[in-house]
């Protein structure tokens, strides 16, 4: 059975619940239902890979890929949805556009796959690559060589710097860049391999001259060499065919890292076997990485006898040194890069309706490129106000309250989220909450009696085959029925007695209806 089939076939408000594949598009989702994808792949070669047209429809982990290069338009939408709909979004990625959420809305410019080269064994390398956003995200990745050092894009034209650690010669990188907006995270995937004999024109790592993977002015990726080559054509073209070998090798090893049992471990001087980002050795300089060494000199600073006598009006000592260093700013007196970067937040599991009465559950997360330091979430017209102290790049809360006797309308919240500098950002929201069911109870005298159920009041358009229908089995009385707001036609029987065809209405308000009828005996 294809999805569209799955889709068509889950009653409305149900949740369809995928086994772990991959699944082919185009489809359309035209009812309120959930799908939980269960880490499962949507993809089409063109999009939209996924359209929603319809209020309450919630997407839970799931991937959404639009595999060909598009060519404009929807044909290269992974998610498209409807005007005026909003849609609940949670754990889902995307590759391609999307078009119909507000916060998502925009240009997103960015390569999909980043080639780290040249990467220089035993040196700490430095890249920078661009890229535009409509709105703010936060960068993360699983690769525990690489440090992302702009990891807050804001909305518009980015650099976004990268580090790598010391690698030994041959190593591979390999994993991926996260970009997590507020609804939607997005993909970069990241590969690299240290080269054992560099190239001639292949300079040493510069932090001050980063190299550029990407530049959007010019619409396509840098050389890959920091500074102009001087080499003779010939000397070129044997470089091309040593990228091109080296380009070869990595693909041979990384098909046996991910594709062969694990070899026993090598001996300590074995310098060939390649380190992947999945390896389980501990973070930092081993006997086969050889990070940049400091050098340092003996200190030539003399403490002066009174440095560490308090000051005349009872100030904190200071040490200052004197000698030739006297007047240089000491490690203190260095100014550190003010915070000016927003935290980032995202709220999950609250759905756009609920019934009154009914519990409402959330998770709260929170994100920061140094530390947070306060997290709020706010319901208005209502008693909710929940405040977490929070501390670290990452914080998730879980919260729940009750609506009952709250009254029924569309409610208003907002989450703030600061962090230890005071930068803020605040997420608005709103859900509606809609009448609860009514509860019809039904008598007869005598009982006993069967109770059949049609729903809606007929149309002209409406089928013959339902006209005719006597409605849903729904049990003997005495009954209760729990009923949305409604007309609805109830149709008792019983042997011996003639039957009763009745409309009734069940109202707006959440109470429980008496409905007592007398039965008549037939002659």
């Amino acid at each position: 059975m294809d999805l569209q089939k799955k889709i068509d076939q889950t009653e409305e408000h149900g949740t369809l619940v995928l086994e772990f594949n991959e699944y082919f598009g185009q489809v359309v989702i035209d009812k309120p239902m959930t799908i939980d994808g269960q880490e499962s792949t949507i993809c089409a070669k063109t999009g939209p890979v996924l359209s929603v047209r319809s209020e309450g429809v919630s997407l839970r982990n799931v991937r959404l890929e639009v595999t060909s290069i598009p060519l404009g338009g929807e044909s290269g939408l992974a998610l498209l949805v409807g005007k005026e709909i909003s849609v609940d979004l949670e754990k889902v990625v995307v590759r391609g556009d999307v078009s119909g959420i507000v916060k998502e809305d925009g240009p997103w410019e960015h390569l999909d796959v980043l080639n780290l080269r040249p990467l220089v064994p035993k040196k700490k390398n430095y890249f920078v690559f661009d890229m535009s956003v409509p709105v703010s995200c936060v960068l993360e990745t699983d690769i525990r060589e690489l440090k992302i050092v702009d990891r807050g894009p804001a909305p518009g034209l980015n650099k976004v710097r990268l580090e790598v650690d010391p690698l030994k010669e041959e190593a591979i990188l390999f994993g991926q860049i996260r970009i997590k907006s507020p609804y939607l995270t997005r993909i970069i995937s990241v590969s690299g391999c240290s080269l054992g004999e560099l190239p001639a024109d292949v300079g040493e790592p510069d932090k001050a001259k980063p190299v550029c993977l990407y530049d959007i002015s010019k619409q396509t990726a840098m050389p890959t060499s920091p500074k102009p080559s001087s080499d003779p054509p010939k000397t070129k073209g044997w470089l091309k065919w040593g990228f091109a070998l080296a380009f070869i090798m990595v693909m041979a090893v990384a098909s046996l890292l991910f594709f062969k049992p694990k070899e026993p471990e090598q001996a300590k001087d074995d310098v060939s076997k390649p380190v992947s980002e999945t390896s389980e050795a501990p973070r930092g300089p081993t006997k086969d990485v050889e990070p940049e060494k400091e050098t340092v000199e003996p200190a030539d600073v003399q403490i002066a006898e009174d440095a560490h006598k308090p000051g005349k009006n009872g100030d904190q000592p200071v040490s200052e040194p004197v000698g030739k260093d006297a007047g240089k700013p000491t490690k203190d007196a260095e100014q550190v890069p003010k915070d000016t970067s927003k935290p980032y937040g995202e709220l999950a599991r609250i759905r756009n309706h609920y019934k009154s009465g009914e519990t409402i559950s959330g998770v709260a997360k929170g994100y920061d490129d140094r530390n947070l330091k306060l997290m709020t979430f706010i319901v208005r017209h209502s008693p909710v106000k929940e405040t977490w102290t929070v501390s670290g790049r990452s914080s998730s809360q879980d919260f729940s309250f009750s609506t009952t006797g709250w009254k029924i309308g569309t409610y208003r919240y907002s989450f703030r989220i600061e962090d230890e500098a005071g930068n803020a950002r605040k997420y608005p929201g709103s859900f509606i909450l809609t009448q609860p069911p009514g509860i019809l109870d039904v008598t007869t005298n005598p009982s006993g009696a069967t109770v059949l159920l049609n729903t809606g009041v007929f149309m002209e358009e409406t089928p013959l085959s339902a006209l005719l229908d006597e409605g849903e089995h729904k049990g003997n009385t005495p009954l209760q029925l729990t009923l949305d707001p409604g007309i609805y036609e109830l149709t008792l029987k019983k042997d011996g007695y003639h039957d009763v065809v009745v409309e009734v209405e069940v109202d707006d308000e959440a109470r429980t209806i008496p409905f007592q009828v007398e039965l008549v005996k037939s002659n």
